[in-house]
C-alpha cells in the first residue's frame, strides 16, 4: 500500500470556493507536479480500490486530522479551484441568477474519464422546489446524458442522434427549499451522483456516457442564484488524445485494451462520428485548460474517402492542429487511417507517412489494403471497426509507436 503524503495551502482560507495550491510530492516520485493532484483525485474517488491509503494533515484548520480533512480536499477537487505548475485553470465556471426557462452554459466537448460537473444553487424563496431543473452535458446534443431533478425524484436521461432516452428514476428523499448543489463525477463509463440539501445527502451510481456542453437549466417557478462549474484533472496529463469511436471503450475498441494494460494517464476527448474541423474546435476549447507534451491527433476515418489526394477538409484541419501544437510546445503524434470496402484514406495515410511527424500506423496493425479488405479476423461485421483482436493489434501497435503512454 503506497502511503500517501499530502500537506495543502490553503491561499484563502474558510470557503469552500478558496484557491488551494498543492505543493508537495504526494506521489513521491520525487517530482511535484500533475501527477500529484491526480493522485489525490484517485484517492478520493477511488477509495480503497485505488490503492492508496492517505496519511494528511489538519487540512481544514480545525486543529483535527479527521474525515472533515477529506471533506475539503473533496470540495477543492470538484470545483478545480487547485493551482499547479501552468498556472492554468484547469476547470470553467459561469454563474448569474437563472429566471425559469433560463439556462447556464459550458463550453462544448467529449472528455469522459474523470469528469466533475459541480452546480451550487440558492433559491430566490424558502418553498418548497416546484418544477425541475436538469444538469449534465449535451441537453440537445448526440452523446449528452443528464439529470433531470423534482421536489422527490432524481431522472437521468440520455440523447442519441434523434432521441431522448429516459434511464432511470429514483426518489431522492430531500426537502429541497433554500440551496441545493449538485456533483456528477464520472469515470470513463459510470458517475457518482450526489445531491446536497438542507444539511441532509442523496447519492446514486449509474451508467453515464455523458458529453457535450455542461449545463445548468432552470424550469421552476422561482429565480435560482446558480455557479456551475467543470473540472478534470486530466487536463494535468502529459498525453493527451483527440478521437471518434475508436477511442470508445469496449473490448472491440484499442482504449479498451489500454485500460486493460494499466495505462490510463492521459486524458481523451473523443465522439462516435467526429470528424476533423470538428475536433479541432474541441482542442482548442482544451488547451484554454491545460497544455500537455504530446497531442495525438486519432482523427479521419469520419472526413470522407479520397481521390488524388488526401480529403481538402481533413488537410486543413490536421495543418492547423499541428500548427498549434508547434506553436504551444506539443509534440504532435498522428495515427495512420484503415481504409474500408467504401472509404479509401490512402492518400492520408500516405500523407502521415510521409509527412516528417510521428505517427502511429494503425493502418499497418490490421493489415490495410488499398482495396480495402483487412488481415483476417481484423476487422468487425459492420466493415468499418475492429474485432477484439483487431483492437488488441492496434493497442499493440499505439504501445510500440508510442511508446511514452507506458510510462
Amino acid at each position: 500500500m503506497k502511503h500517501l503524503a499530502l500537506i495543502i495551502a490553503l491561499a484563502c482560507a474558510g470557503s469552500v470556493w478558496a484557491d488551494r495550491t498543492f505543493r508537495e510530492d504526494v506521489n513521491a516520485d520525487n517530482a511535484v507536479n500533475s501527477a500529484d493532484v491526480v493522485s489525490i483525485y484517485n484517492f478520493i474517488f477511488g477509495g480503497a480500490e485505488s490503492g492508496y491509503s492517505l496519511d494528511m494533515t489538519d487540512v481544514n484548520g480545525d486543529g483535527l486530522v479527521n474525515a472533515g480533512d477529506v471533506v475539503q480536499i473533496y470540495n477543492s477537487i470538484i470545483t478545480g479551484k487547485y493551482v499547479i505548475d501552468d498556472h492554468k485553470p484547469h476547470y470553467e465556471t459561469a454563474s448569474g441568477t437563472l429566471r425559469a426557462n433560463n439556462n447556464l452554459r459550458l463550453s462544448e466537448h467529449y472528455i469522459r474519464k474523470n469528469s466533475c460537473v459541480h452546480a451550487e444553487m440558492r433559491f430566490a424563496n424558502s418553498q418548497p422546489m416546484n418544477g425541475a431543473l436538469f444538469v449534465g452535458r449535451g441537453y440537445d446534443e448526440w452523446y449528452g446524458t443528464y439529470l433531470k431533478i423534482t421536489h422527490d425524484s432524481v431522472h437521468i436521461f440520455r440523447r442519441t442522434e434523434t432521441d431522448e432516452i429516459h434511464v432511470r428514476t429514483e426518489a431522492h428523499g430531500l426537502t429541497i427549499t433554500d440551496s441545493l448543489s449538485i456533483a456528477i463525477i464520472c469515470n470513463d463509463t459510470e458517475a457518482r451522483i450526489t445531491l446536497r440539501s438542507n444539511g441532509r445527502s442523496f447519492s446514486m451510481s449509474n451508467y453515464w456516457n455523458g458529453g457535450g456542453a455542461t449545463f445548468v437549466l432552470n424550469q421552476t417557478d422561482q429565480p435560482i442564484e446558480t455557479v456551475l462549474r467543470y473540472s478534470n484533472p486530466d487536463y494535468l496529463y502529459d498525453i493527451w488524445m483527440l478521437g471518434d469511436s475508436y477511442l470508445s471503450y469496449s473490448a472491440n475498441r484499442w482504449m479498451y485494451h489500454l485500460y486493460e494494460y494499466g495505462y490510463t494517464s492521459w486524458l481523451a476527448d473523443h465522439r462516435a462520428g467526429v470528424n476533423a474541423a470538428k475536433a479541432l474546435e474541441y482542442f482548442k476549447t482544451d488547451l484554454q485548460r491545460g497544455t500537455p507534451r504530446f497531442a495525438l491527433w486519432l482523427i479521419g476515418m469520419n472526413d470522407g474517402k479520397d481521390t488524388d489526394t488526401p480529403r481538402s477538409q481533413w488537410l486543413s484541419a490536421t495543418k492547423e492542429f499541428i500548427a498549434l501544437c508547434k506553436k504551444n510546445g506539443i509534440t504532435p503524434i498522428l495515427q495512420t487511417i484503415p481504409n474500408t470496402s467504401t472509404k479509401s484514406h490512402q492518400k492520408k495515410t500516405e500523407w502521415i507517412r510521409t509527412s516528417g511527424y510521428r505517427y502511429i500506423d494503425l493502418a499497418a496493425a490490421v493489415g490495410s489494403q488499398p482495396d480495402g479488405t483487412w488481415a483476417e479476423g481484423m476487422r468487425g461485421p459492420d466493415g468499418i471497426h475492429p474485432t477484439i483482436q483487431g483492437a488488441k493489434a492496434m493497442a499493440e501497435q499505439v504501445v510500440k509507436d508510442f511508446p511514452e503512454i507506458a510510462q
